[in-house]
């Protein structure tokens, strides 16, 4: 396994993580999930963009992602999961910039589901981290594994000649999670509020 960071430290990217044939089982799974149009990038935005399998706990992949991050991934300790799901983009399709949370303590994990990738294909993650400077691009290869701020604003594009899958996981403390809990029990369900974090008994915490 292979790990950089960038953005003093709070983009980490591992690479090498799974072998051949265990990223050709994910990517196969990820493009037999059934997908619903779609994934509002933020709450301001009306327009969904994308398709998304919503819950994925059940499936191998999760099992996969979660093993590796107790394992690999310090950044994640004792944060509980909020969000899993899978990100579908057909072709050519973008999102728009969002962040995936407000909480300064949230984590985003994404992983790429795809088995082959050429720098023509595009594909990648773009970061928004300075409007006056830079705007970081995450190159999606095969098998890679992404983990950044939830705060941080970023978008995805879509493969130039292929769908493009990306499972992700999103953390929020224990304690955020807990207040968000109780604020859907007074108030009732929200457009926005997905999440396996919302019921007590799956919530699943890191190492926790």
């Amino acid at each position: 396994m292979k790990v950089d960071s960038y953005i003093d430290g709070k983009l980490k990217i591992y690479d090498e993580v799974f072998t051949t044939e265990r990223i050709k089982e994910i990517e196969t799974e990820c493009a037999n999930l059934k997908f619903t149009f779609g994934a509002y990038d933020n709450v301001e935005n009306p327009v969904p963009t994308g398709m998304s399998c919503e819950g994925i706990t059940s499936t191998a992949t999760f099992n996969f992602l979660w093993e590796f991050c107790e394992k690999n991934c310090p950044e994640l300790n004792n944060l509980a999961l909020w969000k899993s799901s899978c990100n579908f983009f057909a072709p050519r399709e973008d999102a728009l910039f969002h962040n995936d949370d407000d909480s300064p303590e949230a984590m985003t994990v994404i992983y790429y589901a795809n088995k082959f990738w050429d720098i023509n294909e595009g594909g990648e993650t773009k970061l928004f981290i300075d409007p006056t400077k830079m705007i970081y691009a995450v190159a999606p290869l095969p098998g890679r594994i992404i983990t950044f701020p939830s705060t941080m604003l970023h978008t995805a594009t879509g493969f130039r000649n292929k769908q493009r899958f990306t499972p992700a996981l999103k953390f929020v403390t224990k304690e955020s999670l807990e207040k968000r809990q109780t604020n859907i029990k007074e108030k009732g369900l929200g457009l926005h509020d997905c999440g396996e974090g919302l019921e007590q008994d799956k919530i699943r915490i890191i190492n926790g």
